[in-house]
């Protein structure tokens, strides 16, 4: 895994307001003020013919208790044997009626985690823009 992953945290413009490097050990533990934040999903298809997923496409969304937008991310791995070194890595060929079951990583600022209000967004969004027209499921924890 890489140990030079920038972060930012952004106002409600989308505007930078703060930047800082994970610092992640040679065992791959997170050391200052991030988190690792894990989905665990099952994407079945349910058709006769081939679907290419994107999986880098689902990203998650963090609110605050007001349901005000605080901040988003997309994942950084799955649990794909290769670790994130193929370029085409976030992609898969789902098999007509495979069934799929993977963790989607992102990492996040700890006190994002308070809130407990966070959603999944299927497919490339603007995540300050809450409620397009892509598939969105709530994440509890």
């Amino acid at each position: 895994m890489r140990n030079d992953i920038p972060m930012a945290r952004v106002d409600e413009r989308g505007k930078i307001t703060e930047e800082k490097i994970v610092e992640i050990d040679d065992k791959g533990s997170i050391t200052n003020e991030f988190s690792y934040f894990i989905i665990n999903m099952t994407i079945k298809n349910k058709t006769d013919k081939v679907l290419e997923k994107n999986l880098g496409e689902y990203c998650i969304t963090f609110y605050d208790n007001n349901n005000k937008v605080i901040n988003g991310g997309e994942p950084i791995l799955t649990n794909k044997e290769d670790n994130g070194r193929d370029k085409h890595y976030f992609y898969y060929n789902l098999q007509p009626h495979e069934e799929l079951t993977t963790d989607l990583i992102y990492i996040m600022w700890d006190n994002y985690l308070d809130y407990n209000n966070v959603e999944l967004t299927i497919g490339s969004v603007d995540y300050r823009v809450r409620g397009q027209q892509w598939k969105t499921l709530k994440v509890r924890y």
